[in-house]
């Protein structure tokens, strides 16, 4: 079995298909708790409880019943319950399987929990696609793609932004005005990635000062925007853009 850095507190996998997130998943959980020199070797008690799904410190948090999303209160609870040590292992795992179905507020009140997690959890989030997940959220997992997630198209939005003329970074802002909340969600997360990765590759240090500046304030709008129409995430994109040249 492939092993795991067992003191990463945070995963992240993204891609690929329900079941190998699932699988994946396991093994993460099952190095967490394993007894064995080079886990997870498999074989051990914990290991065998872990594989049957019965192990008591690896813990499922899925969503509840007749419910589109995991809210709030479900964070709170596994808040609570991460603060109560484990029984048997040295770590408690949470798996989120559908990290993706947080809502926004549940990803915050999640973020303190990253932030500064109790002593002996750890946390495996699984999600089809990163892009409603915050950008803070994914500044503190440790992330791994699995094959065939979904690409944003990126580079016409990211030119006009980075390169463009002054219509043309308006009128890149202003096409948000024509998406959706979950494609601004979209939209914003991968214009954040592409202007920190710009960035980044910038020889210059005035302009990577303001490419830095820019993906900071997308990645703020980004947390935002599902309290915002999509007006208004295009008039404030677009007074940003104007302002930053």
């Amino acid at each position: 079995m492939t092993a795991y850095n067992t003191n990463t507190h945070a995963w992240l996998l993204h891609g690929g298909t329900a079941a190998e997130r699932e699988k994946l998943a396991g093994e993460i959980a099952a190095a967490a708790v394993c007894r064995g020199s080079e886990p997870p070797c498999g074989v051990c008690p914990a290991c065998v409880k872990a594989a049957k799904g019965l192990h008591p410190d690896i813990i499922r948090v899925e969503r509840e019943e007749d419910r589109a999303a995991i809210y709030v209160r479900q964070i709170r609870a596994l808040s609570e319950d991460a603060a109560v040590a484990p029984n048997e292992a040295d770590r408690k795992v949470y798996i989120v399987p559908e990290a993706d179905k947080l809502v926004p507020q549940a990803q915050n009140a999640f973020l303190k929990l990253l932030e500064e997690p109790p002593k002996g959890v750890c946390f495996v989030l699984c999600a089809a696609t990163i892009g409603s997940i915050l950008p803070t959220v994914l500044s503190r997992c440790s992330r791994v793609r699995l094959r065939g997630e979904e690409e944003f198209e990126t580079s016409p939005l990211l030119d006009a932004v980075v390169r463009g003329s002054e219509i043309e970074k308006i009128t890149a802002a202003l096409s948000f005005e024509k998406l959706d909340r979950a494609a601004t969600a979209d939209a914003l997360t991968a214009l954040w990635r592409g202007l920190a990765d710009e960035a980044r590759r910038a020889p210059d240090p005035a302009e990577r000062e303001r490419l830095a500046e820019l993906a900071d304030f997308t990645a703020d709008l980004r947390e935002k925007a599902a309290f915002l129409s999509s007006g208004s995430v295009s008039g404030l994109l677009a007074a940003k853009l104007i302002d930053s040249k």
